[in-house]
């Protein structure tokens, strides 16, 4: 589950951002956003790189019983 849970990490925080900036703007003192937002980008791409390496998580309930 760990990296579904990164990509939705990444992702809230960008959204998290680019919310904060259409309520109160950019702002450069200290920039907080754009290291946030490089962050959330840089959380993301790792998330989809692991997903490619380890796929998508299958939950132990929708798995069929070897026979």
């Amino acid at each position: 589950m760990a990296p579904f849970l990164a990509l939705v990490v990444g992702a809230g925080l960008l959204i998290w951002v680019a919310v904060e900036m259409a309520i109160i703007g950019y702002s450069n003192e200290p920039p907080l956003q754009a290291i946030y937002a490089i962050l959330g980008v840089a959380i993301l791409m790792l998330a989809v790189r692991w997903l490619l390496n380890v796929g998508l998580p299958v939950h132990s309930a929708t798995a069929r019983p070897i026979r």
